[in-house]
């Protein structure tokens, strides 16, 4: 059985990756990455996690793609007329049998 260890971002198989652990003080994380996603938590160690002034912001890390169309709000859909009355109890299809009326059906083969 072979192991395959992949990015935990992109899981590509085919790229060389590291394996980092992420702690916010209370917790730690393992994460594995491959260069490519490595490369912020590589500068931050580098730069002993100060930054350099940047003229815009920095994108994180770990962004999501924007979505192609903006998000459309709709209006709350109308309550039907069956909705706003209020619910009539089922009408039994079947009527209750007695566990004798159960077994007769039975031994006659009419259940």
């Amino acid at each position: 059985m072979a192991t395959i260890i992949v990015c935990d971002v992109c899981f590509s198989a085919g790229k060389s990756v590291t394996d980092f652990e992420i702690s916010d003080g209370t917790r730690t994380v393992p994460i594995v990455l491959c260069d490519e996603h490595a490369e912020p938590f590589r500068k931050a160690l580098e730069t002993g996690g100060k930054r350099a002034p940047a003229s815009k912001p920095a994108a994180p890390a770990f962004s999501s793609p924007e979505p192609e169309q903006p998000i459309v709000k709709r209006a709350p859909a109308k309550a039907s007329k069956a909705a706003s009355r209020p619910a009539s109890p089922r009408k039994r299809t079947s009527r209750a049998m007695t566990m004798e009326e159960i077994e007769q059906g039975k031994q006659d083969g009419t259940l």
